[in-house]
């Protein structure tokens, strides 16, 4: 199961990139904005999460910011859907 959670996560990072890449092309400034506080937050998330593998499960405040992060993610992602118009 830690694998497909972990696969997923570099998925997520690699669509995150992809959207990064559209988005410099946008001429709002905003867009551009969003999209790398997303992939910020996806990295931190990334990070949150092996740092919580390598605690053998255990650290609990790397597992906080896993879920954290993605949060983040979901919501600066939806913010550039918003100011895609």
């Amino acid at each position: 199961m830690e694998v497909i959670h972990g696969s997923l996560g570099f998925l997520i990072l690699g669509t995150s990139l992809v959207v990064l890449v559209i988005s410099l092309r946008s001429k709002a400034t905003k867009v551009k904005v969003a999209s790398v506080l997303g992939l910020s937050a996806v990295l931190s998330a990334l990070i949150g999460g092996v740092l919580f593998v390598f605690s053998g499960f255990s650290d609990n405040g790397s597992s906080a910011q896993m879920g954290g992060s993605f949060i983040a993610a979901y919501a600066f992602f939806f913010i550039e859907l918003y100011y895609t118009k």
